[in-house]
């Protein structure tokens, strides 16, 4: 009897041994390590580049909503040194289904440029530059989700907005801020505006380049369209839910491509009557080109919206939606990059044509 219940026992602890093993010391997934490996790449970069990383990803869950620790940390820095109180303070924020690791990697390659091409214009103007990672990575066909959590993150970056705005020098002017959106980017800082641009301590925003927004038109702009109500004709009005926000800030670009067939697929935009009055596409995203635009649909003053399709602008075009951030797309961001600097650091000087020939340095 008692070798038998010795017998047992060695079952029993060999058994919790496999599964404490199979639990705890199996090979990592090969995807995850890959991750992994390029997340640590993309950090070792970062610090070359002056590529100030900060995040919100552990502010909300699976389902896009806020978590516990959203309030108690609204936001974390993933690399020393804040800001160093620079004149222009860059903040960029990456669009829908980028991981943590593809987040920094872009903000190194955009730090590293604008930080060069800033030098040659204005070599005396020094600049912070920052990329504000936050979760969007549910999975391709969780935009929905996404959105949520555009929403709820808000608070998150309106709160790390709100440590830039204290000038470099005691008594000197406040930084001039501009914020760079790609995709779904431009829905969380344009929610960070709508809820948090009137608060007493948050910064003036001097300029927002919005990159192929994920936004429908209508939700930038006002106007009226003339649709059917039974046999009758009949005049309907929006007024954009963040027109207001777009509007406080001083100068806004915003690009659109037929190139970028992500948007397609994420909005679908319903094709035009074919009778009756014309009916505008009221759910078409901002960053695609609209030629049939009414009269009626009117975007703040300060907003520029500038179509890089194929043939628009010579050398300008952009053959997929995210080449702004490969060769192919030096161009384009150089003139971007060339009229923001331009508007924000020498306002009221005059503003050449988008299809000016001068080039990028190499």
């Amino acid at each position: 009897m008692p070798n038998r219940f010795r017998i047992v026992t060695w079952v029993i602890l060999l058994v919790a041994a496999g599964l404490f093993a199979s639990r705890f010391l199996r090979e990592p997934d090969i995807a995850v390590a890959e991750e992994t490996y390029r997340f640590n790449l993309a950090q070792e970069e970062a610090v070359k580049t002056g590529n100030h990383v900060v995040y919100s990803r552990h502010t909300v869950s699976n389902s896009g909503l806020p978590t516990r620790d959203a309030a108690r940390h609204p936001w974390k820095s993933l690399l020393s040194g804040a800001t160093n109180g620079a004149p222009l303070q860059v903040v960029y924020v990456h669009g829908y289904n980028t991981t943590f690791a593809e987040s920094i990697a872009q903000g190194n390659y955009l730090s590293r440029l604008l930080r060069q091409w800033t030098a040659q214009k204005y070599p005396a103007t020094a600049l912070d530059f920052h990329t504000f990672s936050w979760r969007a990575d549910f999975g391709p066909d969780k935009f929905p989700t996404a959105e949520l959590a555009a929403k709820a993150q808000s608070a998150s970056l309106g709160a790390f907005l709100k440590t830039l705005r204290q000038p470099a020098s005691a008594g000197g002017p406040p930084p001039k801020i501009i914020l760079i959106t790609h995709s779904l980017g431009a829905r969380l800082v344009l929610e960070t505006l709508s809820h948090q641009g009137h608060d007493a301590d948050f910064p003036v925003i001097s300029a927002l380049l919005l990159v192929e927004p994920a936004m429908l038109r209508t939700s930038l702009s006002r106007g009226t369209y003339e649709t059917f109500k039974g046999d009758n004709i009949m005049s309907v009005r929006y007024d954009g839910e963040f027109f207001t926000a777009l509007d406080s800030v001083p100068f806004a670009l915003a690009t659109c491509s037929s190139t970028d067939d992500a948007l397609t697929q994420i909005f679908n935009p319903t094709p035009e009557a074919t009778e009756g009055p014309a009916t505008p596409k009221l759910n078409a995203p901002l960053g695609l080109p609209y030629y049939s635009a009414t009269e009626a649909e009117v975007f703040p003053d300060n907003f520029r919206l500038i179509d890089l399709s194929p043939g628009r602008y010579i050398d300008m075009a952009l053959p997929s939606h995210d080449s702004l951030f490969n060769a192919s797309g030096r161009r384009a961001l150089w003139t971007l990059w060339s009229r923001l600097l331009r508007q924000t650091l020498t306002p009221g000087a005059p503003t050449p044509k988008v299809e000016e020939k001068e080039k990028p340095p190499a």
